[in-house]
């Protein structure tokens, strides 16, 4: 394998350049290996396990030649269009299911309905929810690698110095607000660590309140998509809660980073966080004694965020079917295989992965052990407009934690820029 490191366009990208000699099943060129471009999003913690999965696939596949480029996803979809846009695009690209209808209705990526089906890719065994959400104007735009939500992070240690690890050796989570808020304070009266820490300096912090959103009844956008609804009385409670426990009850800090969040829990100045699943593996790697749960229900039913990852064919200026050919085994692969991106954390998006013995006896999963519990995952609307509603709903939450904006004020402001967009 071959790293490189240089600035391109203003961003930091690393590239994996991995080429697959090993022997494969049907070989889709006899003349040599087929050179496909792969380009993916994951810089942090699942970076590894991703580059893992390409070595494996290098090791049963001869027939094509994979170069990995890797861009930090804040950047990603100005790189990625940019890219399309000057006829560079790669032809096989890990994006994001919200993302779907963003690219798809700009001409930027293959319907590849008719690949999946000549390359027999088996529809059925994918994850109803993250499959159907693949689709645009009735046409598939993509194959979901994985489902992703939030969870709670718990640090093992800490809540054994606050007398909430059983005598079985196990956190027991509270199953009501009320609990939940017993047990912070229990925290926070017990040990010197924060009982409940968010990056609210992140996207993170939106997703936390969109997960409460629901939780309380409300939603993002109206029924037919076409007006802002988290204006309600539903996303003022949920973000007020988030407001609350920094400056109120005093359970979370203010303005932190992911990077400063990831080291608290790591050193043990946190009790729990709520985080995306993709942490697991890299708490794994640092040997913290922790556990994992369901993120907790706040507010009158469970729900919580959730995205899935999915292998996307962006638009070339000429369609080369070798190199689809070539990118559509490569993704059935890649999906077959999830079991080791369950590695990082993610859910995978396959139903006879799912149901395999290793995923099931997996710890720090907790899905793995309640998969039913997927139920409650909640997605962003299926718009076209989608990066430009949630930068400003995001610029919203942040506004109120940590401005300290008016709840209200800062969510009837975002709306008015939201119903804008969405006219």
């Amino acid at each position: 394998m071959k790293r490189a490191v240089f600035l391109m366009m203003g961003f930091f990208i690393a590239i994996s350049t991995l080429t697959l000699w090993a022997g494969g099943s049907k070989e889709i060129q006899k003349t040599g290996p087929v050179k496909i471009n792969y380009w993916t999003l994951f810089t942090g913690g699942d970076k590894d396990y991703m580059d893992a999965m390409v070595e494996k696939f290098a090791q049963e596949n001869k027939d094509i030649q994979v170069d990995q480029l890797v861009a930090k996803w804040e950047n990603f979809y100005d790189f990625l269009t940019t890219a399309i846009a000057g006829g560079n695009a790669p032809d096989v690209a890990v994006i994001h299911m919200t993302y779907v209808p963003v690219l798809a209705s700009k001409g930027a990526l293959f319907p590849i309905d008719d690949d999946i089906k000549r390359m027999n890719i088996p529809g059925d065994d994918f994850l109803d929810v993250p499959w159907q959400r693949t689709f645009f104007q009735g046409k598939q735009y993509a194959v979901p690698l994985d489902v992703h939500p939030l969870i709670l992070f718990y640090n093992t240690k800490v809540l054994r110095e606050a007398g909430l690890i059983g005598t079985d050796g196990k956190f027991a989570p509270p199953t009501t607000p009320e609990g939940w808020l017993k047990a912070f304070e229990t925290i926070k009266t017990k040990t010197k660590a924060v009982p409940y820490n968010f990056a609210a300096n992140s996207t993170g912090l939106y997703r936390e309140w969109f997960g409460l959103l629901h939780q309380f009844g409300g939603t993002l956008l109206s029924a037919d998509n076409k007006r802002a609804a988290f204006n309600s009385l539903e996303g003022v409670a949920a973000l007020q809660l988030l407001v609350d426990f920094v400056y109120k009850y005093g359970y979370s800090k203010e303005n932190l980073t992911v990077q400063q969040t990831f080291t608290m829990f790591k050193n043990n100045e946190s009790a729990t966080e709520g985080y995306g699943v993709w942490r697991t593996g890299a708490y794994e790697k640092e040997n913290i004694e922790f556990g994992t749960t369901f993120y907790p229900t706040f507010g009158k039913q469970p729900a919580f965020w959730a995205n899935s990852h999915v292998f996307a064919l962006p638009q070339q200026r000429k369609k080369d079917t070798q190199k689809v050919d070539a990118s559509m085994k490569f993704i059935n692969w890649m999906t077959n295989n999830t079991i080791m991106w369950t590695k990082a954390g993610h859910v995978p998006s396959r139903k006879s992965v799912i149901k395999s013995k290793e995923y099931q006896a997996l710890n720090n999963r907790p899905f793995a052990k309640d998969i039913s519990m997927l139920s409650y995952v909640k997605y962003a609307p299926a718009i076209t407009s989608l990066d430009e509603v949630e930068k400003f709903v995001i610029e919203a939450v942040q506004a109120a934690v940590i401005a300290k904006k008016d709840v209200k004020q800062a969510l009837d402001d975002a709306a008015q820029k939201v119903n804008n967009v969405l006219k």
